[in-house]
């Protein structure tokens, strides 16, 4: 625009000096170049190639101004572009960014629980030793527990056997029954078996009963009641203790579902293993392999192996 400007402002100066040199008519360009003279042919040429430029430059503008208008529409289509490809790059940053917490958190977890897991492994292998030390005292403790009750045992026989060598009186049979025939003396010993043996059964379950007891309720001493019971059965009070013990506990196995430590404690053993120990003696075999419910076990597996 201001090159148009100037170009008409140059044309009005030509004009203006040739309207002072008296050229004020109308005149074509190619007639002016051949009829005037020189300076005025040039001053006509200048003013049509003037002329000609501003129509030019004024193409030019147009052109320009389309072109720009290009431009603008292109800048316009690049901004939405650009706008777009922001936001899309911001939305891919934000889920990069909670892809990457989620993964530190993962691992996070992960390490958590691995620590976790690792300090579970060392407390149960703790847990698992301790355990086994404490199954090893236990073992210890009831083996001195068997010697234990065998050595008190052994004490209370040796003591009873002692104190009844050291009292006077027949050995062998019963001071009182000397004089009855043998029939009567037969139906004594039955008569004081079965006292005794109701006065055991009746206080079977206390394992802290002992011989001085079981005399208190027969209203005889240690000395005559290991004699009486020595010839009326041929054993000790203790043996004989023992012995209704562990037959009581045969039929209880065999008749019941009861496991062998409710056997032990029922009929009086203080202990379990020591009572599966004077089983086996007695029996033959082990507690935990006879009766009622070793037999249903059984059953149940040759059941499950046929089906």
């Amino acid at each position: 625009m201001v090159r148009v400007y100037n170009c008409l402002i140059i044309a009005c100066v030509i004009l203006l000096l040739m309207s002072c040199t008296g050229v004020g008519k109308v005149f074509h360009p190619t007639v002016a170049c051949v009829n005037e003279s020189p300076l005025q042919s040039g001053v006509v040429l200048t003013a049509t190639l003037l002329s000609d430029t501003g129509v030019t430059m004024a193409d030019k503008q147009d052109s320009l101004g389309e072109r720009f208008s290009f431009l603008n529409q292109v800048h316009e289509d690049y901004s939405k572009q650009y706008s777009a490809q922001r936001v899309l790059l911001i939305a891919f940053v934000v889920v990069l960014v909670i892809v990457c917490v989620f993964l530190a958190l993962s691992l996070r977890a992960y390490y958590i629980k691995h620590l976790l897991n690792v300090k579970l492994t060392l407390q149960k292998h703790r847990l698992l030793r301790q355990r086994d030390e404490m199954a090893l005292q236990i073992e210890m403790a009831e083996q001195d527990r068997h010697r234990l009750e065998e050595e008190k045992d052994r004490l209370i026989e040796e003591k009873l056997l002692r104190e009844e060598q050291l009292e006077p009186g027949d050995k062998f049979v019963l001071p009182e029954l000397s004089h009855k025939t043998e029939e009567e003396y037969e139906e004594a010993i039955v008569r004081f078996q079965k006292k005794l043996t109701k006065v055991i059964e009746s206080r079977m379950d206390d394992s802290e009963l002992t011989v001085d007891m079981i005399g208190a309720e027969m209203n005889l001493s240690r000395v005559q009641l290991y004699r009486k019971c020595k010839a009326a059965s041929g054993i000790s009070p203790i043996e004989l203790l023992r012995t209704i013990r562990l037959q009581k506990s045969h039929a209880l196995l065999h008749e019941t579902d009861m496991t062998v430590s409710e056997v032990a404690y029922t009929v009086g053993f203080s202990s379990p293993s020591y009572f599966a120990k004077c089983y086996k003696d007695q029996y033959g075999v082990n507690p935990s392999n006879d009766g009622a419910s070793f037999s249903f076990a059984c059953g149940r597996q040759v059941k499950g192996k046929k089906s």
